[in-house]
């Protein structure tokens, strides 16, 4: 009951300190807010799949892609409300990821991926050769800002409460499923396809289910995403999305909802402060510093950020320290989080 107010406590400190953000910095990095709210979305639908059903799949910048574009087309060229444009692009998704999953899902390895690449690669293909809808590789322009009854997100920091508040929506939504027996049903599978089979759990059910979910999450983004930035290009279908998310995800911490939430605070504000408060850098030398970076993750920390800090607290917490001081309690969770152990020496078999 006491870690249940700790962490309802820890929320509302985080949630209070989200809202009020936007009050305490500039402009420029109430923009970088809105694109991190942003990534943390397209990072949560891709860690579901990948962290919690433990299938890699390159399809959600589809889904991301075909979210932006089927909004932006009912705003712009059907004048439709913004509203009927994110119902609109959750439709496509879901009908999208069921086509697609029916095809690919009973892949695994390998064929799944290459899946996944080709109808990347078509969507985007699509988005260029129809330039009559899409405006080809100029983009479809004049996405308008979205508004729902008297309220209009035209401005950056109206967008970043919007954003906000999908995301906590989203949040929410995805810690209900991956705590329901739906979620229970996914990491059976991530852990042990065959045996959770054996079981009487439909592996290829539940990693529909999976897909879908995931798809819609991103669409979602892609709505966010088009009527912020106002225009979607065929560029978004490239490498940068992509890479980008597997970024966000792994450096977080895959399998856990808060591990997405630290991957792209690093992801976007990391060059930013290093660039800003370090030295000065271009482009080129950012993106090796970031690819480095998450090389060393990787090493050290193959669970991820937040993975390796949340392992070293469950160690610690677990620990009998013998002191009751918070000096003391200080120093041993030093030790714990350095992998340094009490002693100095061997430990003795006991008899």
């Amino acid at each position: 009951m006491i870690s249940n107010w700790k962490a309802i406590i820890a929320i509302l400190v985080f949630l209070g300190i989200a809202i009020a953000l936007p009050e305490l910095t500039n402009p420029y990095y109430d923009h970088l807010l809105v694109l991190c709210l942003i990534y943390i979305i397209v990072g949560i639908a891709f860690n579901l799949y990948l962290g919690f059903l433990g299938e890699l799949t390159m399809a959600h910048t589809a889904f991301f892609g075909l979210g932006g574009y089927a909004s932006g087309l009912i705003a712009v060229k059907a004048g439709w409300p913004t509203g009927v444009g994110l119902l609109v692009d959750i439709s496509i998704c879901v009908v999208a990821a069921l086509v697609l999953g029916l095809t690919a899902l009973r892949l695994k390895g390998a064929y799944f991926v290459i899946i996944t690449v080709a109808f990347l690669g078509i969507v985007a293909q699509l988005s260029t050769t129809l330039h009559d809808l899409t405006g080809s590789t100029s983009g479809l322009r004049g996405i308008p800002s979205p508004s729902f009854g008297f309220i209009d997100f035209d401005s950056t920091q109206r967008f970043y409460y919007l954003a906000l508040g999908f995301l906590i929506v989203i949040l929410i939504l995805v810690y209900c499923l991956i705590n329901s027996r739906v979620g229970r049903g996914f990491i059976a599978i991530r852990d042990n396809e065959p045996l959770a089979n054996s079981l009487g759990i439909n592996p290829f059910k539940y990693k529909m289910i999976g897909f879908v979910a995931s798809a819609v999450i991103c669409g979602t983004a892609g709505w966010l995403y088009a009527h912020y930035i106002h225009i979607m290009d065929p560029a978004i279908f490239g490498m940068g999305l992509l890479f980008d998310t597997i970024f966000i995800v792994i450096l977080g911490g895959t399998g856990t909802l808060v591990g997405p939430i630290v991957g792209a605070l690093v992801v976007v504000f990391g060059p930013e402060l290093i660039t800003e408060h370090i030295y000065k850098v271009d482009e080129a030398w950012r993106t090796a510093a970031l690819a480095l970076f998450m090389l060393g993750v990787i090493v050290l920390m193959p669970q991820g950020v937040w993975g390796f800090f949340k392992m070293r607290w469950m160690q610690y917490k677990h620990q009998d320290t013998g002191q009751s001081s918070p000096l003391g309690k200080a120093s041993d969770f030093l030790r714990t989080f350095l992998g340094i152990g009490k002693g100095s020496g061997p430990k003795k078999d006991s008899a």
